[in-house]
């Protein structure tokens, strides 16, 4: 499947605009969030102050199997998609 941007929503972000915290909800694989430009369209480029950044942190819910797992933004690319990696 690919990005949904109603399963997104940006919990918490912090004083001053720095860090956010986003909870994503999904039933794509991990594998798949973890795509090159997953998160189509979303950066800060795009979306303004309610768009992502680099080092926010994303929390993804599989809801199908309840699985999840805590990732950051680690990259935006010219267009405004965002690609994140698992934090270890």
């Amino acid at each position: 499947m690919a990005f949904l941007q109603a399963g997104l929503n940006l919990e918490s972000q912090l004083i001053g605009g720095l860090n956010g915290i986003w909870f994503y909800r999904t039933t794509d694989t991990l594998a798949t969030v973890l795509g090159a430009g997953y998160f189509a369209l979303m950066g800060r480029s795009v979306k303004g102050s309610y768009g992502m950044q680099l080092d926010d942190e994303v929390r993804v819910l599989k809801t199908d199997d309840h699985t999840s797992q805590v990732m950051h933004v680690s990259a935006i690319d010219a267009s405004g998609n965002v690609t994140v990696a698992a934090d270890t």
